[in-house]
């Protein structure tokens, strides 16, 4: 082998760096347009303090009153749950039964696109909706939820003293109207809410020497319960208002109202269909009082 043999040549290769060195005018312009247009760029880029997410799990429930955890497995879980399985979009299902609850998550794939989300929810309603008949008797829902995803940017607690319960909701229920009006609300929902109930305590002692059963009780008020129903979907707030007015004493009398800090001259007209009271002030004009004022009419010679 001859050493002195000549090493063939690879080539020349192209070398960024010596380049650069070379031409730095032209870098130090090209990273000069770069950091503008990426200012430029910045400056431009789509934000937004909320923005859209898709939550691509719904659940559906339902109530049995009286069944056990077993029951509610066999005869209800597990049917949805099968039908469920035919959505084509499904990721997964998971149950949870407990005595007179079922509980059924389903879940779409995270492939899905979210302008199909919509679609497929219809599907899983319809779905459920043709098994509703294969579906014990004596059953509550089911009940869908697909917005159980949602979170609560601001939570506002509503107290007031010297107000009750019924005050306090009627004016939650017109704040949550002016909330809706507001640009970027989209949900306003009550926490905490209670159910109004009556509660009747009769004495065993004054049924026995009536000689009446609690059972017909009961069934005197349901009686009497579903007529004034009637009465109230049939004619609304007038009966009350023309009762009122019947038995009202001091009508168009002269009249201090204590309104909150306020004390208003002059004389009651009566009340408008919202139950507010009406005040014809000594200016000639007419006031509308709302309950949610707290006004106590206070008589002509107050202090």
């Amino acid at each position: 082998m001859n050493e002195n043999a000549p090493v063939p040549s690879l080539g020349h290769r192209f070398n960024l760096s010596e380049w650069a060195l070379t031409h730095r005018a032209i870098v130090l312009f090209a990273i000069i347009v770069c950091a503008i247009a990426g200012v430029l760029s910045y400056q431009q880029l789509g934000q937004s303090e909320d923005p859209p997410f898709t939550f691509k799990v719904m659940v559906v429930k339902t109530n049995w009153p009286g069944a056990s955890a077993r029951d509610m497995e066999q005869q209800v879980t597990d049917k949805i749950e099968r039908k469920l399985q035919e959505v084509p979009t499904i990721d997964w299902v998971r149950s949870y039964s407990k005595p007179g609850e079922s509980l059924v998550f389903f879940a779409i794939k995270d492939s899905a696109p979210a302008a199909q989300v919509s679609e497929t929810w219809y599907q899983v309603r319809k779905k459920i909706g043709d098994i509703r008949t294969t579906l014990p008797q004596g059953i509550q829902g089911p009940f869908f939820n697909d917005e159980f995803g949602d979170t609560y940017t601001n939570i506002y607690a509503l107290v007031g003293d010297g107000f009750d319960y019924r005050a306090l909701k009627d004016f939650g229920d017109r704040i949550r109207s002016e909330l809706l009006r507001v640009p970027g609300v989209a949900k306003v929902d009550f926490i905490g809410e209670q159910e109004e109930k009556i509660f009747i305590e009769v004495s065993n002692a004054k049924l026995s020497t009536l000689g009446l059963e609690p059972a017909q009780i009961l069934q005197s008020l349901a009686a009497h319960f579903l007529t004034r129903l009637h009465t109230w979907q049939e004619d609304g707030f007038r009966p009350v208002h023309d009762e009122w007015l019947f038995r009202a004493e001091g009508r168009e009398a002269p009249v201090t109202v204590a309104y909150g800090a306020e004390r208003l001259e002059g004389q009651v007209l009566g009340l408008d269909e919202s139950a507010n009271l009406l005040l014809k002030t000594p200016a000639g004009g007419v006031r509308s009082l709302s309950y949610i004022g707290s006004a106590d009419l206070m008589g002509p010679d107050a202090p």
